[in-house]
C-alpha cells in the first residue's frame, strides 16, 4: 500500500483511486495501472463493512468521516453479467487449453452460487438495478447467439 500512496502523490491524485500491481516471476511488484476513481469491485469492500462511496461524501459535504477500525474479510461478492458472459465464452472455447467442457463449467458458475452471498447491483431496498442488469445481460446474451 505504502508505494500506491507514494505513486499517487507524485502525481498529484488527491482523493480516492485505484492502483493496480503484478508480480513478475521473481516476485516484483510491477505497476499495472493508476485510475483516479473507485475500483470496480468496491462493491466488494462496502459488504465487507468498509463503505468508501459513504465516506467519500461524508468528506466532500463536511461531515465526520467515521474511521473503519473492522471489516469482514473473505466477502465474496458476484458479478452475475460478468460470471454469465464467462460461461457463454466458454462454451465457445470447448476442446482448447483455456476452456472448460461444458458439464464443468456449467458445475463452476452454479457452485458459484453456494459460495457467494452478495451481487453487484442487488440489494433488497432497491431492485430496480439489478433488475436493468438483467435485462442488459439477457439482451446481450440474445444479441450474441
Amino acid at each position: 500500500m505504502h508505494a500506491a500512496v507514494v505513486l499517487a502523490k507524485a502525481i498529484g491524485l488527491q482523493g480516492a483511486c485505484e492502483v493496480e500491481f503484478r508480480r513478475d516471476a521473481a516476485n516484483r511488484p510491477l505497476l499495472m495501472e493508476i485510475n483516479a476513481r473507485l475500483a470496480g469491485t468496491i462493491e466488494n469492500a462496502v459488504q465487507a463493512g468498509v463503505d468508501f462511496p459513504l465516506m467519500i461524501w461524508c468528506l466532500a459535504t463536511g461531515r465526520e468521516v467515521t474511521p473503519v477500525t473492522t471489516y469482514r474479510s473473505g466477502v465474496r461478492t458476484r458479478w452475475l453479467h460478468g460470471d454469465m458472459r464467462w460461461l457463454r465464452q466458454n462454451w465457445q472455447r470447448r476442446g482448447r487449453p483455456d476452456g472448460m467442457s461444458h458439464s464443468q463449467s456449467v458445475y463452476t458458475f452454479i457452485s458459484e452460487f453456494a459460495k457467494t452471498r452478495h451481487y453487484d447491483y442487488f440489494d433488497r431496498r432497491d431492485i430496480m438495478p439489478f433488475l436493468a442488469e438483467l435485462r442488459y445481460t439477457v439482451h446481450v446474451i440474445r444479441k450474441s447467439q
